[in-house]
């Protein structure tokens, strides 16, 4: 293991017994990405430690999307779109209100939400650590953004409703960051969550569906056990397609957690028959790799 690399154990269950299911990330880049035999939460181990996941952005990820400082159209198309999925599920199918609300989003991007929130009547807030992207949000967006953690807010502001929406997955210490969040939710107040899901029959190899930014991959028992240590319970939740939307409150007494006894089983099971598809299928995703739209390393 190299100096940029850090071994973890798993954030669920504090296990340090995992077995690998792959080596390769998306653009066929090295990495190992385990599942843990106590608990089956799929995580990346070793994993980047945070200065080379920095510069891992700067050199992969920003220049897919970013040129000459400004976000692609085919980002702010994609932004737009996928904003609009997320509202009409949480606003619509999980019947979750927006006006007069205290709103926070953590990690909004380019904003796109956070506008289609204001506009069905909620108090809006962004916390935005990512320059760039808070400069987007503010300038073009209107807007209002704050550069910090989480966790350097005002403990005693509190919001009805807390959105992550692909934020979850980027995290070193996603239980910690639940923990917190449980405590600036008022009460009453919701937790909307949308993160890849593991479980899904997913159109892709697994080299293309790991990615080196996404440090754990869940599925609706890894991130209700999540939850439940946290403090927090799932009232509503959506799996359809490759996503997984939850809507999750604070429970007054202690939440019970999910029984993962025999979710490790089903996890390895999921990505061998996964990895068989895939790998029956691997001309035509060699020849939709030809055709995308590959990143250039600056």
């Amino acid at each position: 293991m190299g100096p940029e690399f850090q071994h973890v154990a798993c954030n669920l269950c504090g296990a340090d017994d995992a077995v690998v299911l792959a080596s390769q990330a998306r653009w066929r880049q090295s990495m190992t990405n385990v599942v843990c035999r106590r608990c089956g939460l799929v995580y990346a181990n070793p994993r980047l430690g945070r200065e080379a996941l920095d510069r891992f952005y700067r050199e992969w990820v920003y220049p897919e999307f970013i040129a000459n400082g400004r976000f692609s159209d085919r980002l702010i198309a994609s932004s737009r779109r996928q904003a609009s999925e997320t509202f009409q599920y949480f606003a619509g199918r999980a019947n979750q209100p927006f006006a007069g609300l205290r709103l926070l989003e953590v990690g909004p991007g380019l904003g796109d939400f956070l506008v289609l929130a204001r506009d069905a009547g909620a108090d809006i807030l962004g916390a935005e650590m990512d320059g760039l992207y808070a400069d987007f949000a503010e300038r073009e967006r209107r807007l209002p953004i704050i550069r910090t953690h989480i966790e350097a807010l005002d403990e005693h502001r509190t919001f009805d409703v807390i959105a992550l929406f692909h934020v979850l997955e980027h995290l070193e210490d996603p239980k910690h960051t639940l923990a917190v969040l449980r405590t600036r939710l008022a009460a009453g107040g919701r937790l909307l969550i949308e993160v890849p899901d593991f479980m899904a029959p997913w159109p892709s190899s697994p080299g293309e569906f790991f990615r080196i930014e996404h440090l754990y991959n869940f599925s609706l028992q890894t991130l209700g056990g999540l939850l439940a240590k946290a403090g927090l319970r799932i009232i509503a939740y959506d799996d359809e397609r490759f996503l997984l939307r939850v809507v999750a409150a604070a429970a007054d007494e202690r939440v019970d957690e999910p029984d993962l006894s025999h979710h490790y089983a089903d996890a390895r099971r999921h990505f061998l028959k996964w990895r068989a598809r895939a790998r029956l299928l691997a001309p035509y995703y060699a020849l939709r790799r030809l055709t995308s739209r590959s990143p250039r390393r600056r």
